[in-house]
């Protein structure tokens, strides 16, 4: 999240945009489920904040003090140039979310998110014959985290090497980045009921796309099917213990 976008949230709550500026943020609202997760809670901060910080001497003395970690960490209004009055729970919002709370804030109910698991590592792959060029930059693209661009690259390799189980995981993996899950699911079912060293690998890769699209259940029984003597399994056992 942007600093603005928190400036943007109360001038709409205060009635401040014009009707394109507010046409334009409810038609983000809409399409951007961080924004709105972002949006909804400044608007419940501010709510309870109001209503908190009613005495007068307190309300200053709050004020005083948010004001100083306020402009301590630059939160200003870059939208607009003219000086915004904030009110103190304004500045207790503003100082919350972006020094204290974080991003943390922004995940749903405090369940655990998909780019908190997808770390993925950098692959190496070793290149022979006249595929070599093409290999090389699907690898680069995949470390570099270009993963439209890996997937077809990964998928014209397959074709002719089908059988090859490293390159159908980095593939699935790729679509699920780019949130083609059913085409990733097709992959990983078949690596995960064969016998190849990406076995559970691939379960996890099923796993970390069934929490991406927030289908918890289906996420927890594929983290059970991960056994102990595989390097996934503390990730595994972290991740279940987290979910809801």
């Amino acid at each position: 999240m942007k600093e603005e976008d928190y400036i943007l949230f109360e001038d709409y709550l205060s009635g401040n945009l014009s009707e394109k500026e507010t046409t334009l943020l409810e038609q983000r609202l809409e399409t951007d489920e961080q924004l709105a997760a972002s949006f909804r809670l400044y608007k419940e901060l501010s709510g309870y904040l109001e209503k908190k910080v009613s005495n007068e001497d307190e309300a200053q003395a709050f004020e005083e003090n948010l004001k100083k970690i306020a402009a301590s960490h630059s939160v200003t209004n870059n939208r607009k140039s003219e000086k915004r009055t904030f009110k103190p729970w304004h500045y207790a919002i503003a100082a919350s979310i972006l020094i204290v709370f974080g991003l943390f804030l922004f995940k749903d109910s405090g369940a655990p998110v998909y780019a908190d698991y997808a770390q993925h590592e950098s692959i190496s792959l070793t290149v022979r014959g006249e595929g070599e060029t093409m290999l090389y930059n699907a690898q680069e693209a995949f470390n570099n985290k270009e993963y439209k661009k890996a997937v077809a690259l990964f998928e014209r390799i397959l074709k002719e090497d089908i059988s090859n189980s490293e390159l159908q995981l980095y593939l699935a993996v790729s679509l699920v980045e780019t949130n083609q899950f059913d085409k990733a699911e097709n992959i990983l079912a078949i690596l995960a009921e064969g016998d190849s060293v990406y076995k559970y690998k691939a379960i996890w890769i099923q796993a970390l796309s069934a929490l991406k699209q927030k289908e918890y259940k289906a996420c927890v029984a594929l983290l059970k099917a991960i056994p102990k003597n595989v390097e996934e399994y503390d990730q595994a056992q972290k991740l279940m213990g987290k979910l809801p």
